[in-house]
C-alpha cells in the first residue's frame, strides 16, 4: 500500500469518529423524544455509503453512519475491488487496480508468439506460460520456432531447412558444415573429398561421413605392398626389397646375404626346397627328403631293401642306398628265377628253394606214397609253392585193400593187418586184441564171459558143479573149495615158539604136566582118529592151488561130522579126500566160516597167518571142547605133491591139481594163541580126573576133588569145569601132581582177573567166569590133511 493511499484512508477514518461523536453529543431526551433509527450500513460494493433510516416518531433518532471510500491495495476489497493482495504489482494475480490479472477463459495471457507455448489463465488469476515448441517448428509461413521465437527461414538460422545440407547456425566452414549450409566434406563428391597427404604407406586423409569432417587416415601395415607392388611399407615409408641383403623382406622366402642355391636359400632369396619331391637325386634306393630347413639330403631308404631297381649297371636290387646287380636271394624275381624270397629260401614251407626255384610244380612232387598220411598238393603260398600235407587217417583206417593193410596210427605207417598187432581190425573179421587172454581167443575172437552156475567149464573158472552154493566142492565163484582137515593134534608143553603172541604157554607148559599131557593128548587124538574130533581149515581167496605163493589169503576154522551119505570111516588112517559135513554154528548164512584168521599168505610153501580170535572144537577127556583163542596164529608147511582131487568136484578144470597136506608139527611150527576162561569154564572137567586112581584127591596140597559131569552133558552147577581143575589144582594117586593150580596169564584188559575154586564141589564162580576173556597161552602142534566139504549139518 503507497503511503498515499493509506493517508486517504486515515482521514476518512477521522472524519467519521468526529461525526459520530458529534451526534452523540447533542443527546437524546429520554423523556419526552424516542430513539432515532440506526445509521445506515456502509456499502463495500459502491464509492459511497447510503445514509440510515430515521428513528421512530415522536423522537428525533440519530442519522445513519454513511458509507467510506475505497483504497485498492490496502489488503481489503473494497467498493469495486475484485481482489486486494495488498500491494500494487501487476501480474501477480491482483492489478494494481484490484481487478484480477486475468479470468479463465479471456484472451489477457496470450503474447501472441505460438513458438513460447500457449499461455493461460490459473485458478489463481496468473498467467501461466505454455510449453516451447521445438526448434525448427513451423510457426507460420516460412517461418520457424528458434530458441522459442519465431523467425523466417534462412540459412545459418542453425535450422536445416529444404534445400540445405545442414546448418550449424555458425560461420566455421571446417567443423562439418559450411555457411552455405553444405558439408564440409562428403567422400563421395570428388570436390568435396579430402586430399591425399603423402606417401600411401602412412596413410591419406579421409572423410568422416558421419561429422563430415577430415581426419587422419590409418598407416598401412608394415610389409603391405606399395608403390603397385614394387615397393612394401615399412613404418608408414614404401620401401623397396633387396634381395641378399641378409634381410627377408616380402616377396622374398628367405635372405642369408650369400649366392648358395644348396644352403636353404637360394641367390634369388627362395627356399631350395620347401618338398622331398624337389631334391631326388635319381636314385630309387634312396630318400628324397627336404629338411625343416630346406636343405635336400638322400639317405638310404632301408625299407627298399631287396626291392627291384634300375642303376648304372641294369637291373638290380636295393641295398642300403645302392642299386646292386641281381642274383638270387636278393628278394627279387629276375631272369630265370621263379621265386626269391631272400633270406627264406631254402626254408622248408616257403615255397622256394636256396636256388630260387618253387618246391614243386605239381601235386605229384610232393607224394610220399604214404596213404596213412592222406594225399598231399602242391599248394600256392606267397612267393612260392610248396607241398601241403593231406588229411591223415585215423589209427585202423584201411590204407590198402589187398593185402589187407591199416594204418597203425593216426597218420601212421600202412602195415598189414594180422591178429595180435593190438588193432580191432573188424573189417578183417577181429573182435578183440590182444589174442590169448581171458576174454580174446587166439584168433581175436571175443570169449563170452564165464557165467558161473551154469553148469559149463568157462575161461577163469576153476570149476562149475551147475550151482553157485559154497561147501559143496566148488564155490559160489567157481573156485575150488581147498579144506583140509586135522588128523593129528597135540598140546605141547614147554615155552611157545617165537611167531606166537605169547610165548609162556601157560596151559601146556605151567598148568598141565606130564601127567595130565599124557592123558588128555591120546584122548583128543583118539577123537581125531575115531572121526569124532574134525576140526576144518579152509583157504579162502587162494589163487595159488599147488600152494606154492600166495602174498594174500585167509583160513577159514570150521568144526564138521563125518557125512553118513558117503559109507563108514575107516578104522585107521585118516584118509586124504574124505567128506564131511560141516557144523552149521561155525559158518554164516553164505556158508562161509565165521571164524577167519587174516593175514594169511604163503612163501615158498611156508603158510602163516593171524593174529585173529577162533573157536577150536576139540576133544578133551572124553568131552568136545569149543575153544575161544584169541591172538591165534599159525605156522606150518605144505607138504606132498599137488595133484587132482579124487574124486574130484564136477566139472573140475582140466590139469588142476591142489596141494594134500599142511604140517605144523616142526620147529618154530604150529597154532598158538590164548584160550580164555569162559571158554575154559565151560569144558567138562575129564571123567579120569573124577574116579578111579587118576582122581585129583582133596587129601594133597594144591588139590581139590572134582565132579564128573556125565557123559555128553555140559557144566553145570553140580559138577566141575576144566577151568576148576586148572585153578585149584589136581594131585592124584600118591599126590602126584596132574595140574598145577594156575593163574591166567593174558589180560583182556589192563589186568588179569585173580581167580579161586569156592565151596563143596570147588567150582570158580560164575560171575567171575561169565564173558572172562583172561586167557591161558597155549601152543598146539598139528597136521591136516585135504579133505571135501558136503554142505552143513
Amino acid at each position: 500500500m503507497t503511503s498515499k493511499r493509506l493517508g486517504a484512508w486515515l482521514a476518512i477514518a477521522s472524519s467519521t469518529f468526529l461525526i459520530g461523536s458529534m451526534l452523540s453529543a447533542c443527546g437524546s431526551d429520554s423523556s419526552d423524544a424516542g430513539l432515532g433509527g440506526s445509521g445506515g450500513s456502509g456499502n463495500t460494493d459502491g464509492g459511497g455509503a447510503t445514509g440510515g433510516t430515521g428513528g421512530a416518531a415522536g423522537q428525533a433518532g440519530m442519522g445513519g453512519q454513511g458509507g467510506a471510500d475505497q483504497t485498492c491495495g490496502n489488503g481489503k476489497v473494497e467498493g469495486t475491488e475484485k481482489c486486494d493482495d495488498g500491494n500494487l504489482d501487476s501480474g501477480d494475480g491482483c492489478e494494481n487496480t484490484c481487478d484480477f490479472t486475468c479470468s479463465a477463459g479471456d484472451t489477457k495471457c496470450d503474447d501472441g508468439n505460438p513458438c513460447n507455448g500457449d499461455e493461460s489463465c490459473g485458478g489463481d488469476h496468473k498467467c501461466v506460460a505454455g510449453t516451447p515448441l521445438s526448434d525448427g517448428t513451423s510457426c507460420g509461413t516460412d517461418s520457424f520456432c528458434v530458441n522459442g521465437n519465431c523467425v523466417p527461414a534462412t540459412c545459418g538460422d542453425g535450422q536445416t531447412q529444404s534445400g540445405e545440407e545442414c546448418d550449424d547456425g555458425d560461420t566455421d566452414d571446417t567443423n562439418g558444415c559450411t555457411t552455405a549450409c553444405k558439408f564440409s566434406c562428403l567422400s563421395t563428391d570428388p570436390t568435396r573429398d579430402c586430399t591425399a597427404t603423402g606417401d600411401e604407406c602412412a596413410g591419406s586423409n579421409k572423410c568422416d561421413d558421419t561429422a563430415h569432417t577430415c581426419t587422419g587416415g590409418t598407416p598401412k601395415a608394415d610389409n603391405d605392398p606399395c608403390n603397385g607392388g614394387a615397393g612394401y611399407c615399412a613404418s608408414g615409408v614404401c620401401t623397396t626389397a633387396q634381395c641378399g641383403n641378409s634381410k627377408t623382406e616380402p616377396g622374398e622366402d628367405c635372405d642369408d646375404g650369400n649366392t648358395d642355391d644348396t644352403d636353404g636359400c637360394t641367390q634369388q632369396c627362395k627356399f631350395t626346397c620347401t618338398a622331398g619331391t624337389q631334391c631326388s637325386d635319381g636314385n630309387t634306393c634312396t630318400q628324397d627328403v627336404c629338411s625343416n630347413a630346406h636343405v635336400c639330403s638322400n639317405p638310404a631308404d632301408t625299407s627298399k631293401n631287396g626291392q627291384a631297381c634300375t642303376g648304372g649297371s641294369g637291373a638290380g636290387t636295393c641295398q642300403n642306398g645302392s642299386c646292386v646287380p641281381a642274383s638270387c636271394g636278393d628278394g627279387n624275381v629276375t631272369g630265370s628265377e621263379q621265386c626269391d624270397k631272400g633270406n627264406q629260401n631254402g626254408v622248408p614251407g616257403s615255397g622256394c628253394t636256396s636256388g630260387c626255384t618253387y618246391e614243386c610244380n605239381g601235386n605229384t612232387d610232393c607224394t610220399d606214397n604214404n596213404p596213412c598220411t592222406g594225399t598231399e598238393t602242391c599248394a600256392t603260398v606267397t612267393g612260392g609253392k610248396t607241398c601241403k600235407a593231406g588229411t591223415p587217417l585215423a589209427k585202423g583206417a584201411v590204407c590198402q585193400a589187398n593185402p589187407r593193410s591199416i594204418c597203425d596210427a593216426n597218420g601212421g605207417q600202412c602195415k598189414l593187418s594180422i591178429c595180435g598187432d593190438t588193432i580191432v581190425d573188424t573189417g578183417g573179421g577181429e573182435q578183440c586184441e590182444p589174442p590169448n587172454t581171458a576174454t580174446c581167443d587166439a584168433n581175436c575172437k571175443t570169449i563170452a564171459a564165464a557165467v558161473c552156475g551154469n553148469g559149463t567149464l568157462e575161461t577163469g573158472e576153476q570149476c562149475d558143479d551147475g550151482n553157485t552154493k559154497n561147501l559143496d566142492g566148488c564155490d559160489s565163484k567157481c573156485k575150488y573149495e581147498v579144506v583140509h582137515r586135522l588128523h593129528q593134534a597135540s598140546i605141547m608143553g614147554g615155552t611157545g615158539p617165537s611167531f606166537c603172541s605169547h610165548t609162556k604157554n601157560q596151559l601146556g607148559n605151567v598148568a598141565l604136566t606130564n601127567t595130565a599131557l599124557g592123558q588128555l593128548n591120546p584122548q583128543l587124538q583118539s577123537g581125531i582118529d575115531d572121526g569124532s574130533t574134525n576140526v576144518l581149515i579152509q583157504s579162502l581167496n587162494l589163487d595159488d592151488l599147488t600152494g606154492t605163493s600166495d602174498s594174500s589169503m585167509q583160513l577159514g576154522i570150521m568144526t564138521g561130522i563125518l557125512d553118513p551119505a558117503k559109507g563108514t570111516w575107516p578104522a585107521t588112517g585118516n584118509p586124504i579126500d574124505w567128506w564131511f559135513k560141516v557144523d552149521q554154528s561155525t559158518v554164516d548164512a553164505n556158508l562161509l566160516p565165521t571164524g577167519i584168521m587174516t593175514n594169511g599168505s604163503i612163501a615158498a610153501k611156508l603158510l602163516t597167518a593171524g593174529p585173529s580170535d577162533v573157536f577150536l572144537t576139540l576133544l578133551l577127556g572124553g568131552s568136545p571142547a569149543v575153544l575161544q583163542m584169541r591172538n591165534a596164529k599159525v605156522r606150518g608147511n605144505i607138504t606132498g605133491t599137488p595133484n587132482k582131487p579124487a574124486p574130484p568136484p564136477t566139472n573140475l578144470a582140466s590139469g588142476l591139481v591142489v596141494f594134500p597136506e599142511v604140517w605144523a608139527d616142526g620147529s618154530n611150527q604150529g597154532l598158538c594163541g590164548d584160550i580164555t576162561v569162559d571158554s575154559l569154564s565151560k569144558i567138562p572137567i575129564p571123567e579120569a580126573l573124577t574116579t578111579g586112581v587118576g582122581a585129583c584127591s582133596n587129601n594133597c596140597s594144591g588139590s581139590h576133588s572134582y565132579t564128573y559131569c556125565g557123559q555128553g552133558n555140559p557144566v553145570g552147577p553140580n559138577c566141575n569145569s576144566l577151568l576148576d581143575a586148572l585153578v585149584g589144582g589136581c594131585r592124584a594117586f600118591l599126590c602126584i601132581t596132574a595140574i598145577n593150580a594156575t593163574q591166567p596169564d593174558v589180560p583182556s584188559g589192563s589186568a588179569v582177573k585173580s581167580l579161586s575154586v569156592q565151596g563143596s564141589l570147588h567150582k570158580v564162580p560164575l560171575a567171575d567166569t561169565n564173558g572172562n576173556l583172561d586167557a591161558y597161552s597155549s601152543y598146539i602142534r598139528f597136521r591136516a590133511r585135504r579133505a571135501h566139504a558136503t554142505g552143513v549139518n
